[in-house]
């Protein structure tokens, strides 16, 4: 009953937004129209106070209007291709007396989970679909696996899908308003404040949904199994979270990613030295800071509530929940294909992906470090008088800026002698003299041209304070090929590709909707990228009005690698072109004729042009050019 009062109450709050938003919508075109109306001198400044609320107010209720919510990127799995999982979910919904999901996608997250594409605010019931997480089905049994599908079908039983998506365009719709109005504005502190009111109560509902899903799973499957399963989804949690900030995306400044991502993960996961990590967790499950703008409980909560149930069953054979796919191997090979197919992320062997991310980490790292020994010395530091200064007692001043100024005598050594670390290990990446290498028991591990692993906390734990041993540090790193004056730098070289190259932009006349259609001639194909509103507004300098060179500007920073990942550009492979007509002009206009689809016609702005357009079109068109 309490939940269900919730649920109204939180439709209710979302409808007065919608009532709260119209009124001020109302109010400030209406002081507009009064301005306008008298010719009051006041005309201008309101104006220039109106129409910025009535732009993020009226751009904030679009979320409202939108009645879809973009799946997760996945592998979405029939039931000819997986005939064993999808039994198993067809079979736990009838227990729980639900209709079945329409769709099952495995995705790459440690999570499973459930949606629904409702309409009529939760009345009307839409597309259902079910979210597996591969790094579940890596660790969990198939008994825990059923546990975990029992709560998701759970959470259809109860019907809590229904107003998911009311909620989430609700608070996607404030966020918007806020954020285009600006934290000064005073109409987005009163969106913001409702928003604070409006996310606590959707949460809080949130949170009381998991636990009755649990009682669901509890009552089709016992308590301890549950109990298991949700100690298990925290190491799980837990494992990826290291994997994904540690290894997997390391290499993404570099547009690279590790070929073999769910082999990685398991074998973190099965790591000799990470074992004993994963059982604490598993057995102590580390208290979370608690929000009540959380939207699961606490995982212990959860279980001390099982607990109390005390409906014990008899426990299967733990057989490995992978075993439910079909040829595992080659499923799990699809989902990270599909789920990285638009990432325009280059796919390496780990051991580069971990050797050229954490060298650039590291050489990110150093960099900010030296504007830290850049405000206490001569103002552009290098390797010497990094060493001088935490040698010669200026570490205090170091660690003040570090951690503050009251942190204990340990916690200073410490935070000194860590960034010293960084600098250290960025000089000897610098001179090819280390390199990181791939250990799944821990990270961070640099080694030296041999393979021997270099202690860098043993070369800097004596430095601080004793000149002495600072110039003995100096004197090995210049005998690795390190300059005295070395300063770190960030890598100029793309490791990962580079896309296509792009060798005309053209900047063309907007569309009947407010579009900005740009023209990218690449080695590639002709590719077309529609700057819409929302990110024309962006472009600095920021507001309605800006000249066409801003807009180039801003399309020149767009890479070959960028228009590959961005799904919304239109590519046109050099294969599927079959003419191109440039009319040339004070205004050009360019005519692309394709194998298949209607031509692309574009007039370009005359200020609106970078490169050599029409030698470009030639170049790659192979002669099949038409200039008038």
């Amino acid at each position: 009953m309490r939940i269900r009062l919730r649920a109204l109450l939180a439709v209710g709050l979302l409808v007065g937004l919608v009532v709260l938003s119209s009124t001020v919508l109302v109010a400030a075109l209406g002081s507009l129209v009064w301005a306008l109306a008298t010719r009051s001198p006041l005309a201008q400044l309101i104006g220039w106070v109106v129409i910025p609320t009535v732009f993020g107010v009226g751009y904030g209720l679009l979320p409202l209007l939108r009645a879809r919510q973009d799946p997760a990127p996945g592998s979405v799995v029939g039931r000819q291709q997986q005939p064993e999982l999808w039994r198993m979910v067809e079979e736990i919904a009838d227990r729980v007396q639900t209709r079945q999901p329409d769709e099952i996608r495995l995705v790459a997250d440690a999570n499973a989970a459930v949606s629904e594409e409702t309409r009529w605010l939760g009345l009307v019931a839409g597309k259902r679909r079910l979210y597996v997480g591969v790094p579940l089905l890596q660790c969990l049994t198939v008994r825990e696996l059923e546990w975990v599908l029992a709560h998701e079908m759970g959470h259809y039983s109860e019907r809590h899908t229904a107003l998911g998506p009311v909620a989430y365009r609700g608070l996607a719709a404030i966020s918007e308003m806020v954020t285009v109005l600006g934290p000064k504005n005073l109409v987005g502190r009163l969106l913001a404040a409702y928003g604070r009111c409006y996310s606590r109560l959707t949460h809080s509902m949130s949170r009381q949904q998991e636990l009755d899903a649990d009682q669901w799973a509890a009552q089709l499957f016992g308590t301890e199994v549950g109990i298991s399963a949700l100690r298990e989804v925290e190491v799980v949690s837990t494992a990826f979270a290291c994997f994904v900030r540690d290894y997997a995306a390391v290499g993404e400044p570099l547009a690279l990613r590790p070929d073999g991502f769910f082999e990685g993960f398991d074998a973190l996961c099965r790591a000799p030295g990470r074992l004993a990590e994963w059982e604490h967790v598993r057995a102590t499950m580390p208290e979370h800071a608690s929000s009540p703008y959380d939207t699961h409980p606490p995982t212990r909560v959860r279980i001390e509530r099982l607990e109390s149930m005390a409906d014990p069953r008899e426990q299967d054979a733990a057989v490995p929940a992978l075993t439910v796919l079909t040829d595992p191997e080659a499923a799990v090979s699809r989902v990270e294909a599909d789920v990285f197919a638009q990432s325009g992320l280059l796919p390496v062997p780990w051991e580069q992906a971990i050797s050229h991310g954490w060298a650039r980490r590291t050489e990110e790292r150093a960099a900010w470090v030296m504007t830290v020994f850049d405000a206490l010395g001569s103002g552009i530091a290098d390797l010497s008088e990094v060493l001088a200064l935490v040698s010669h007692g200026r570490h205090d001043d170091v660690a003040a800026i570090l951690v503050g100024a009251d942190a204990s005598a340990e916690v200073r050594s410490t935070a000194v002698q860590e960034v010293l670390g960084v600098v250290v290990a960025a000089a000897l990446l610098s001179t090819g003299a280390a390199r990181y290498q791939l250990c799944w028991d821990r990270v961070d591990v640099l080694v030296d041209e041999s393979g021997s692993e270099i202690e860098v906390a043993a070369l800097v734990g004596g430095v601080v304070g004793d000149p002495a041993a600072a110039e003995w540090l100096l004197g090995v790193l210049v005998d690795e090929g390190v300059s005295r004056t070395w300063r770190p730098g960030i890598s100029a070289t793309f490791v990962g590709p580079a896309g296509p190259e792009v060798y005309a932009v053209a900047v063309n006349r907007p569309g009947r909707r407010g579009h900005y259609p740009v023209l990218y001639v690449t080695d590639a194909g002709i590719g077309v990228r529609k700057i819409r509103f929302p990110e024309w507004v962006s472009v600095p300098p920021i507001g309605l009005r800006k000249d066409v060179r801003h807009v180039l500007a801003h399309a020149l920073g767009v890479t070959g690698t960028q228009l590959l990942a961005d799904s919304s550009v239109q590519m046109i492979p050099w294969d599927d072109v079959v003419g191109v007509r440039y009319v040339d002009g004070v205004s050009p206009r360019v005519v692309v004729r394709r194998t298949s689809g209607r031509p692309i016609d574009v007039r370009v702005y005359p200020d609106g042009l970078a490169g050599e357009l029409f030698e470009a079109l030639a170049r790659f068109n192979q002669g099949r050019m038409a200039l008038s």
